[in-house]
Order: structure tokens, then sequence, then C-alpha cells
């Protein structure tokens, strides 16, 4: 794969990405318990060629794991989530609550 392949897969693949976040409504879901959503690695740095990640950063004045459960209920029943995993972080350092999901989309392609 040469240069211009990686430029036009990493542009490509960074359209897909804004094309997902816009119909799966994964931050008006989270912006809904009063959140506040921050987009970072490689989808912002516009570093997104090879591997399909959206990272979301999701801010809460308190950590309410219920609140949490509730949005990934929402997203679960209305798109196409593969699989989920919970992570409970609150008594570590990092002091977070973690969910990776996989999503397919269109063209089958699995984003994480």
């Amino acid at each position: 794969m040469n240069d211009m392949d990686i430029l036009e897969l990493a542009l490509h693949n960074q359209q897909t990405a804004w094309k997902i976040l816009e119909h799966t409504g994964i931050i008006p879901a989270w912006e809904r318990i009063g959140a506040t959503v921050h987009l970072v690695g490689s989808l912002k740095s516009g570093l997104l060629a090879k591997s399909r990640d959206i990272d979301l950063h999701i801010y809460t004045d308190t950590l309410d794991i219920a609140a949490s459960f509730s949005v990934m209920q929402e997203l679960a029943e209305r798109i196409s989530l593969k699989e989920v995993h919970y992570k409970n972080l609150i008594q570590t350092e990092e002091e977070c609550i973690e969910w990776h999901v996989l999503y397919e989309d269109e063209d089958m392609n699995t984003w994480k």
C-alpha cells in the first residue's frame, strides 16, 4: 500500500467515522444524562488510517453506574452494537467507567 492509498483510506475512514457518530447519535445520548463529550484519539487528530477506532471521553459530575448503563441500553436497543464491554475503574487511579463497543457499519466493517 503506497502513501496515497493510505491517505485515501484515512480520509474514507474519517468520513465514515463522522457518519457513524451522526447516524448512531452516541454524543446526544450521553448529553441527555448531562454528560460532556470530547472526541479524542486518531479521529480528532486526523490520523485515522487502518484502525477503525472512534475514541470519546465522556465527563459527568458524578460517576453514576445506573445512568451509564441506561445510555448503553438505549444505544443497544437502537443501533447495531455487536459487542459491549464494561469496566468499573471507579476505585482505581483512572476513576472512571470504561465502555468498549464493537459496531458494524453499512459495509460490514467493524468499528471499535
